[in-house]
């Protein structure tokens, strides 16, 4: 079997043309490790979904899309958030034997070996987006983060009346987080979650029994988490922290803001508080600074050729 680049794949199935592929390569000189189905994807030339069809047919490893899977929590017992992270890889399924496991990259043999020892089961590899697989990590583990984080809360009752001004507001999240105090784990979880989910609002929102976070993602208000009362005052204080805000002023709305790294996305958070009958009720706006940032090149390759296109009918 004579072994095809995935730019040659692409040509002989139509989806690039020689020319196309020339300029990429031109491109990929100049960028350092840059893989050309990014930078075809980049100007234009194809789609994703085309090239990851490729990769599919060029490696001989199964593409999963992982928007429409749902993946068992129990996979979290199978490979550990920390190794998952690390590799920005997740378990899609398993067996007695083996583990099914979404990789961007299904050569990197180091992931597979990391995968492999703590599963104690024989690794296969299926192709997947980064993106996607960012998103089921964080649906994955983030619950469970969460949920650990709340339970060592309920039953350290000194964390709920910390001094929240003396602990510092770090602006790159997830950095130490296994490291860090319970209420840090759990805000920081929220806003993992809330970032990789293109969640544009985060709504913190107190009831007579427990605080219910919700968040706005695709425009519907969903409700994700639900916060015990005992810590729902742990809660809020640190937000407060974050956004640099009054924590022993509880009777008037108050407003902050906080730059914050998550991933490799550059966050700015506005946060807003309310009193109301059950304690104060928080309000976290999102802008994805990085996406602006990175979305602008494309807006200005897109508007060069419509230009271009008026110009040759003119």
């Amino acid at each position: 079997m004579v072994y095809k680049r995935i730019g040659e794949l692409l040509i002989a199935n139509e989806y690039i043309t020689p020319e196309q592929l020339n300029k990429a390569l031109e491109i990929q000189k100049k960028t350092a490790g840059k893989k050309i189905g990014e930078i075809l994807v980049e100007q234009g030339f194809t789609t994703q979904n085309r090239v990851y069809k490729m990769l599919e047919r060029q490696l001989g490893v199964k593409f999963v899309d992982l928007t429409g899977e749902v993946i068992s929590k129990d996979m979290t017992r199978v490979v550990p958030r920390s190794i998952a992270r690390k590799y920005n890889v997740v378990p899609v399924q398993a067996t007695a034997d083996t583990v099914h496991l979404a990789m961007g990259d299904p050569l990197n043999f180091m992931a597979t070996d990391a995968v492999q020892k703590v599963a104690k089961r024989k690794v296969i590899p299926m192709l997947a987006t980064s993106e996607a697989i960012t998103r089921s990590i964080t649906d994955l583990y983030g619950s469970e983060s969460a949920e650990k984080a709340i339970q060592e809360l309920k039953s350290n009752e000194d964390e709920s009346t910390k001094d929240f001004q003396n602990i510092a507001a770090a602006n790159i999240i997830g950095a130490d987080s296994e490291n860090a105090a319970p209420t840090i784990r759990l805000v920081n979880s929220f806003l993992e979650y809330a970032v990789n989910q293109n969640c544009s609002d985060i709504h913190l929102e107190p009831r007579e029994s427990a605080m219910f976070v919700r968040m706005r993602i695709d425009g519907v208000l969903r409700q994700v988490f639900v916060v015990p009362k005992g810590t729902q005052s742990a809660v809020i204080a640190r937000i407060k922290v974050m956004g640099n805000m009054n924590i022993a002023e509880h009777k008037i709305p108050l407003d902050g803001r906080s730059n914050v790294r998550i991933g490799e996305k550059d966050v700015d958070l506005r946060i807003s508080t309310l009193p109301t009958v059950y304690g104060e009720k928080v309000v976290i706006r999102l802008l994805n600074k990085s996406s602006f940032a990175h979305g602008l090149p494309a807006f200005y390759h897109v508007c060069a050729r419509i230009t271009r296109r008026k110009l040759r009918k003119s």
